[in-house]
């Protein structure tokens, strides 16, 4: 099974779309290592680190480590603001890190920053994945979709074969935790979204790279979000909820995660092999 470790203590971009509410407590670095420690002992063998972003933290290399040293398969996620173009990272992202997922929403750079609320996001967004051509085999595009950046796709598919990750996930917009007016703005049909993904997929058959499309249905109740205080949050199989379910240093706790998550194994697995 699979658990997504989120920091959400702050971030760098204000994306006024995320999920995450930040709280502003610092993370607790022996905190973070007793999570990954429980969860690799009660049966979990992928983690997630997202956020905000990890690489704020300058103790994530140890993170990163640990994780390996428990057998895990080990995917970051980061906007790469903060990851710094080091032949310390570099090693840590050879030794320690099996997939790194980058951001990139858009074809130019008025699409992407404007959906990262950030000008000059596009350029240092392609900066990264230039000094990152040492993970092409590992790399992951993150792409949200949404309202303003729905018909760029096609665009956008170009662009991806020419940066020729291992994968391109593109997510559905979806209203977890924010207001009506936010939702109103970035709202995505069902339909438009299947419609124009089908084509990607399609176009993309032939491809060495796997096009991973998910709507927002499904990633209802497939993996936990345990914050970095320990709390455990599922997505509601019907409304567009996190619901939390308890603290990981609890045994109901990983029981309820079994018997809600379990069918990630089979739904994501062709990203963690």
């Amino acid at each position: 099974m699979r658990f997504v470790l989120n920091f959400n203590h702050a971030c760098t971009l204000k994306c006024p779309w995320c999920y995450v509410k930040f709280d502003g407590s610092i993370p607790n670095k022996q905190i973070v290592k007793n999570i990954i420690d429980r969860c690799a002992e009660t049966g979990f063998n992928t983690l997630t680190l997202g956020g905000g972003d990890p690489y704020q933290y300058n103790w994530i290399g140890e993170i990163l480590k640990l994780a390996r040293t428990k057998k895990l398969f080990v995917h970051i996620d980061t906007n790469a603001i903060k990851m710094s173009e080091t032949n310390k990272n570099i090693e840590i992202l050879n030794n320690y890190v099996d997939l790194i997922g980058i951001p990139l929403d858009g074809s130019n750079k008025y699409i992407h920053d404007l959906s990262r609320k950030k000008e000059g996001n596009f350029d240092l967004i392609n900066k990264k994945l230039n000094w990152l051509s040492f993970m092409k085999d590992r790399l992951k595009i993150n792409t949200f979709a949404a309202s303003h950046n729905i018909n760029d796709l096609i665009n956008l598919s170009f662009y991806i074969k020419e940066i020729n990750p291992k994968i391109w996930s593109i997510y559905q917009y979806w209203s977890i935790n924010n207001n009506s007016r936010v939702t109103e703005k970035y709202f995505l049909n069902d339909t438009v979204f299947g419609n124009i993904t089908n084509v990607l997929k399609k176009d993309f058959t032939k491809s060495n790279i796997i096009l991973d499309a998910s709507d927002k249905d499904k990633r209802r109740k497939k993996y936990p979000i345990i914050t970095h205080n320990g709390d455990v949050y599922i997505h509601h199989n019907k409304n567009d909820l996190l619901l939390k379910i308890g603290s990981i240093f609890l045994d109901s706790t990983i029981d309820d995660i079994i018997y809600s998550c379990q069918k990630d194994n089979f739904d994501f697995e062709f990203r963690y092999s």
